[in-house]
């Protein structure tokens, strides 16, 4: 049988080293493995980005093609220059009004021009049989519609968080958010398929969009590689309780909770000052050393920057207890990756929905996000059981399933 082939439209894609990209790494991995011949249409990123390489050589490894758009010239903010562990959306944060007032439904959008003549290249020299988006950024979803449209070929599109539901997303006005509503209808009345990664994704969606169909919506769930997580890297000091947080925080106030409660829990419990260690792997907003210092946390909080995602997992393996922080309404990705893990899971969450996601993997601690009493509190408790050695680990059926 022969392979069939789908051009994937990904703005993020490594070695871009932020968060989101991921899924879409997987969704081509396995399609690559499932008689399909993914290429990928992609930007070319900026060198302020940090870098992994390694997530490339993978999907090369898989003969998976990868297209790049030649990189704008543009003149770099001073931000940029600065931080380049920062992830481009919060660069441009001091112009964030106004970029909303001027892209729809995101700054990605500025891709199209290039990624439509990209687009038309490949289709003319390739058999090209489907075309698939995943977002964020939503432009993706916009690019993909109009690359189908354009030569009359179905398309996918892939939530990996709401659009038009997603309460994190703001409009600087009510006309920006109902050109957006009709943006979403428009490309999910036109898709030939809808991917979600929860049930609750699913429900929003039809929810919204009375037309759809429940068969219309497939729910392909977040997961892990079971392959990365076959080694075991022990922490230097075994004498120390290890929790561990892998990931950006871009939201400041996260951090402030958890540094927070381990404030009042160290202060309360001075004899595990040296004893607990509290490590943020990744960009993380909100940390500053002389906040550290005044907090009297010099000793128990550690900041690694940003690492390479294999990297990410060594850490993970070599952790006592994994950090889960969010205050979004949906899922985060990285819970299944802490489910490979097979760690306990402290989660400092704000949903409904994940707080039953982590309640469903059986070894899950959990604070709310934005209570420092609460994480202290929980704290408490997680040193209990470590000093106890009755840590709870992931029931096994279940990380079975995400693998």
């Amino acid at each position: 049988m022969s392979k069939r082939t789908v051009l994937v439209i990904a703005h993020y894609f490594p070695p871009m080293g932020i968060s989101g990209v991921m899924r879409t790494v997987r969704l081509v991995k396995y399609l690559a493995l499932h008689n399909w011949n993914p290429i990928v249409l992609t930007t070319t990123p900026p060198h302020y980005y940090n870098e992994d390489e390694a997530l490339v050589e993978e999907c090369q490894s898989l003969n998976i093609e990868i297209i790049r758009t030649k990189p704008k010239k543009k003149r770099l903010s001073n931000k940029a220059k600065e931080n380049p562990s920062k992830p481009l959306q919060l660069l441009r944060g001091d112009t964030h009004g106004l970029s909303a007032l001027l892209h729809q439904p995101d700054i990605g959008i500025e891709w199209r021009k290039a990624a439509l003549a990209a687009a038309e290249t490949i289709i003319r020299e390739r058999d090209v049989n489907v075309i698939m988006a995943s977002a964020p950024p939503f432009s993706d979803l916009v690019i993909a519609r109009d690359i189908a449209e354009q030569h009359s070929l179905p398309f996918v599109v892939d939530y990996r968080t709401m659009w038009l539901s997603n309460s994190a997303r703001s409009y600087p006005t009510p006309m920006h958010k109902n050109n957006e509503r009709k943006q979403e209808e428009d490309i999910l009345k036109r898709a030939s398929h809808v991917l979600v990664n929860s049930r609750y994704a699913k429900e929003m969606l039809i929810k919204h969009y009375r037309f759809l169909r429940y068969d219309d919506i497939a729910i392909v769930p977040d997961s892990f590689d079971g392959e990365y997580f076959d080694d075991y890297y022990p922490h230097e000091g075994d004498h120390k309780l290890l929790l561990t947080h892998c990931g950006d925080i871009h939201n400041p106030s996260l951090t402030k909770s958890l540094l927070s409660g381990l404030e009042r829990f160290i202060k309360k419990n001075p004899q595990y000052a040296s004893t607990i260690e509290l490590r943020f792997v990744g960009w993380t907003a909100g940390i500053q050393q002389k906040k550290i210092e005044k907090m009297g946390l010099t000793q128990s909080v550690i900041q690694t920057g940003f690492v390479s995602y294999y990297d990410s997992i060594k850490q993970m393996l070599a952790a006592d207890v994994l950090v889960l922080s969010s205050d979004t309404d949906y899922i985060p990705e990285k819970l299944y990756e802490y489910l490979g893990a097979r760690k306990p899971i402290f989660a400092c969450v704000h949903s409904p929905l994940a707080i039953k996601a982590a309640e469903e993997t059986g070894a899950a601690i959990i604070a709310k996000a934005s209570t420092s009493k609460d994480i202290e509190k929980k704290l408490e408790e997680i040193v209990g059981l470590w000093q106890k050695r009755c840590l709870p680990i992931p029931d096994e059926q279940t990380v079975q399933r995400y693998d």
